[in-house]
């Protein structure tokens, strides 16, 4: 039986700042500040390419290293561990950039690779994409400075900067891992919330918002405000996997939570998307975030950067579905300022996305988070021109739910919920090979890990008590029922 809260709960519907004063901003204002933007941007980018070309240096090996790293038990039905490629790229000077992808790097890709850049300098363009973030890490390395206090500088921005970012603590329905151990079901959800605050300290709690029946969650929701009090934000991710009812139902059920965000309430093409958050935002008092609406942009041309896409102004004009973006780092620490600076333009808070990083990809979020995302607010007085203040969010990151990292010294220590940026130069961080050996990709663990994840995935459906089908029919079990 479905147990539910008996809350009172206040119908506030929300009102856009359409309807209630003049908007003071315009779509061709917004084109205009963009447009000054990106050529801004792409003179700083100019300007760090002109001074790493003075640098003579070049590549003379690549190195790369599979791994297979457990989650904290299982994740949900997807897999009780991932496997990753981590890279480095040496040079005659010394400088060692890191790389991290996910899967494993078969031996002729790493033949290809070697072939492609040794004997170049890390900072030709035409092979800046296959170094990714070691082509930033090098940058940093190559000028004695944090990436982010490198970048920081060329933008003129004052220091102090920033070395302490804060993160949400990622979570969803675990099952054991191999050796039974790390299980989150619905009745223990509450307790893993609070453990995650005791050990670690975090001041944000994230989610994921797909393992079990929609309206369930009203329940779930409220016992964790309950348990973890008013000084800890909620928020919560549906993935896209709601209609524009059931999102409106849960909402309803749990604005009394006080939930920081709801990130994609609802699934299905964009427009279906954009339509229905914009109609459902009048109806909660509960924000929105979104990695889709950044805001939304024209599909990028061919063989171009994230900084030549063209905003989409004339569905800027037709929907206001978000309250906050949240794009995805691997467009890079330039495009990332520029998306957060529009987003801060036109009144969105800004948090970021996350994928399945581990550390060296972790730290290149910090870096970037620290570069692009702070700006300047007077800590006491009201402000009553400048910048928009509270903007900020913690980020996405599923990175406490690893059982271990590959880095020197382990996996990062959360400090009050917060990670820490080093202060070497680059990324500031160097792969551990006794981490390495642990953790190396073996075919033997990677097949017994499949053959569990595959028993995990047979029961998952009736384990986490899905009466419905996702499509929304009732669920049939097979089962033979008497008349």
């Amino acid at each position: 039986m479905l147990l539910r809260y008996n809350v009172v709960i206040v119908q506030r519907p929300r009102i856009s700042l359409k309807e209630v004063l003049p908007m003071n901003i315009t779509l061709s204002e917004v084109e205009e500040f963009d447009a000054r933007l990106v050529a801004s941007i792409k003179e700083k980018q100019q300007q760090i390419d002109e001074e790493v070309k003075q640098i003579d240096v070049k590549i003379t090996d690549v190195l790369a290293y599979r791994v297979l790293m457990p989650w904290l038990g299982t994740k949900r039905d997807d897999a009780s561990a991932q496997a990753f490629t981590f890279y480095e790229f040496h040079t005659d000077k010394g400088l060692v950039g890191l790389r991290e992808s996910g899967g494993v790097l078969a031996e002729e890709g790493l033949k290809n690779l070697k072939d492609k850049v040794v004997g170049k300098s890390p900072f030709d363009e035409l092979i800046r994409q296959d170094l990714d973030t070691a082509y930033w890490d090098i940058v940093g390395k190559a000028l004695k400075k944090p990436l982010h206090e490198y970048l920081s500088a060329v933008f003129g921005q004052s220091p102090p900067y920033r070395k302490m970012i804060p993160v949400a603590a990622y979570t969803w329905h675990r099952f054991p891992d191999l050796n039974g151990e790390g299980e989150v079901n619905f009745e223990n959800y509450h307790e893993h919330c609070q453990q995650l605050i005791k050990e670690h300290g975090f001041k944000v709690i994230k989610l994921s918002v797909v393992d079990y029946e929609p309206m369930r969650y009203i329940e779930l929701i409220h016992r964790i405000r309950e348990v973890l009090g008013d000084n800890v934000d909620i928020r919560i991710d549906t993935h896209g996997s709601w209609n524009a009812q059931t999102a409106l139902d849960v909402l309803k059920g749990v604005e009394a939570c006080h939930l920081e965000y709801i990130k994609t309430p609802v699934g299905g093409p964009l427009d279906y998307q954009f339509r229905s958050m914009h109609r459902l935002r009048m109806m909660t008092t509960i924000p929105f975030s979104s990695h889709s609406w950044l805001p939304p942009f024209l599909p990028r041309p061919g063989g171009s950067t994230t900084l030549d896409q063209k905003l989409d102004l004339k569905l800027m004009g037709k929907y206001d579905p978000a309250d906050i973006s949240a794009p995805d780092a691997y467009v890079g620490p330039l495009a990332m300022k520029r998306i957060y600076d529009v987003a801060k333009f036109v009144g969105m808070g800004c948090t970021q996305h996350s994928g399945y990083e581990m550390g060296v990809n972790m730290m290149f979020r910090l870096h970037i988070s620290a570069f692009s995302m702070p700006y300047q607010q007077n800590p006491r007085l009201a402000t009553w021109s400048g910048p928009i203040p509270g903007l900020l969010h913690a980020l996405d990151a599923h990175y406490n739910q690893w059982k271990d990292d590959v880095l020197k010294g382990g996996k990062m220590k959360y400090i009050e919920g917060f990670l820490c940026i080093p202060d070497k130069p680059g990324l500031g961080i160097e792969l551990d090979t006794e981490k390495l050996k642990e953790y190396e990709y073996a075919e033997e663990m990677a097949r017994r890990h499949a053959s569990y994840d595959k028993e995990i995935k047979e029961r998952y459906v009736e384990a986490t008590g899905w009466i419905h089908e996702r499509n929304g029919w009732p669920r049939y079990t097979g089962r033979v029922h008497s008349v």
